[in-house]
């Protein structure tokens, strides 16, 4: 999960996520909300549960071995998550580290009732 800070009106600032260490394969990640409901908890406390300043606004996952691009099915669990859920919009963030130097990454928009819009990014990394 991705949790952001509202900084103004439509701007946002991802300030923690989540990470899955239980469920996942190399080539396949199912969301499941109850292995990240106490990430989640624990988040709404530190933020003293201001929501209307502090908030889960997506989710994120990594393509090691594949494109950036989200694939069918985090397509249908995001439209899925804006469709009939409590949020009516959610960014998925995808990122693929390679050959140790390029951070791929791209980040789709989901909102209710709208198309998702997609951008797609290439950044040089510094390992020490």
């Amino acid at each position: 999960m991705l949790f952001a800070e509202q900084l103004e009106p439509g701007r946002f600032s991802i300030i923690d996520l989540s990470v899955d260490t239980e469920t996942g394969e190399h080539a396949h990640f199912e969301r499941r909300p109850e292995i990240h409901a106490a990430a989640r908890n624990a988040f709404f406390e530190r933020t003293r549960h201001d929501y209307s300043r502090f908030n889960h606004v997506g989710e994120w996952h990594s393509h090691p071995s594949f494109s950036v691009s989200p694939s069918a099915e985090d397509m249908s669990t995001m439209l899925s998550l804006v469709a009939a859920g409590p949020i009516s919009f959610a960014v998925l963030l995808i990122v693929r580290l390679r050959f140790g130097v390029w951070l791929d990454y791209s980040l789709t928009l989901f909102a209710r009732g709208c198309l998702p819009q997609a951008m797609r990014f290439r950044r040089f990394v510094h390992l020490i």
